[in-house]
């Protein structure tokens, strides 16, 4: 599956990959009656992403498993939009979405039966977990695509019972009252964030949005969430500079000294480089040699040293072929300790 590099993919998947901040949004945006049918401390993000490569640039997505009251399986699936208008289709996509999870969990079953020595029968008879569709929207316009899915489909009502028919539920950010609903300092601030990311005014913002950390006791788990919302802020919105950034810092975090701000503003710019460099060598990739190599791309972001990637983007002008540029990578990554040869090709 294609990389992910769009932002807001990124800024997505940091914030939801956290499942305390994952267990509270969900246990507070799904209805009440599905919520209190599931057991949140078993919830668990799976790997993956079933958007295709058209689709990245527009949606996010994120699947977890966890377990009903039961304790049988249930899944609920995430669709963030966050383009500038709204996709009249999406209850189309989330059915074909549904689809592919389920076909999914058909060949963990039947491969389970296999080990456990069942017969095909009785793994024919096994019932598909529910799935739970929610659709995060990021945008101010209102949204105004059908959430029944028969409302997609031209037809009268004696042809309905023939029809797939489900509702997804929406939560459109920008209505959201995140302190009153959320009580996790840095969920509120990442939905704040969310909500405000497009507005060309966003740095005259900035203040009220670090406020919400201003109570926090700014461990490194904190301190590196923030550095996760300054490099989303730089990369969605051109019209935020850095000294907007370090000013809007410096008011709300005067009180825990100079030293404080400095630190993060180097590790933000540190992380910074790192990004710029690795979307470059991305970019460069594709328009060199018309290939993504994701597995190169996936050992190079493990590689923190700026200076090796300097030199791997500079090799990457100067070989002729994919194979050369590969080898260049084994030769400048061997001086970082890191064990990548079997990895690169």
């Amino acid at each position: 599956m294609a990389e992910i590099a769009n932002p807001h993919d990124r800024f997505f998947r940091e914030v939801f990959s956290r499942l305390d901040l994952s267990r509270e949004f969900l246990s507070k945006q799904l209805p009440a009656a599905i919520a209190a049918s599931l057991d949140f401390m078993t919830l668990d993000l799976r790997p993956g992403s079933f958007l295709d490569e058209e689709l990245q640039q527009y949606f996010s997505d994120l699947l977890f498993r966890v377990n009903l009251q039961t304790g049988h399986p249930a899944y609920v699936y995430i669709l963030l939009e966050h383009k500038s208008y709204v996709e009249w289709f999406t209850g189309l996509q989330l059915l074909r979405y549904k689809v592919e999870i389920w076909e999914q969990v058909r060949k963990e079953q039947k491969a389970k039966a296999e080990q456990r020595g069942k017969s095909n029968k009785k793994q024919k008879r096994a019932k598909l977990p529910p799935i739970f569709p929610l659709v995060i929207y990021q945008q101010k316009r209102k949204w105004n695509a059908p959430q029944y899915f028969h409302d997609l489909i031209d037809a009268s009502a004696e042809w309905l019972p023939y029809q797939p028919n489900f509702k997804y539920e929406l939560v459109s950010v920008v209505s959201l009252r995140e302190t009153e609903l959320f009580s996790a300092v840095l969920l509120r601030a990442a939905i704040r964030l969310m909500r405000h990311i497009f507005d060309p005014d966003l740095a005259h913002k900035l203040s009220q949005i670090w406020e919400e950390f201003r109570s926090l006791a700014w461990g490194p788990d904190e301190q590196g969430f923030l550095i996760v919302m300054l490099s989303y802020i730089t990369s969605a919105n051109a019209n935020v500079t850095t000294a907007d950034l370090k000013h809007s810092l410096e008011m709300v975090l005067a009180d825990r000294g100079g030293n404080l701000v400095k630190t993060l503003a180097e590790q933000w710019l540190e992380q910074g480089a790192h990004r710029a460099l690795l979307d470059s060598i991305r970019t460069g990739l594709a328009i060199r040699f018309n290939a993504e190599s994701s597995q190169l791309m996936h050992e190079l972001e493990q590689t923190q040293d700026l200076p090796k990637l300097r030199q791997i983007l500079s090799a990457l002008f100067k070989t002729t072929t994919l194979v050369d540029f590969q080898e260049a990578c084994r030769l400048v990554l061997a001086g970082n300790n890191v064990s990548t040869n079997a990895h690169l090709n």
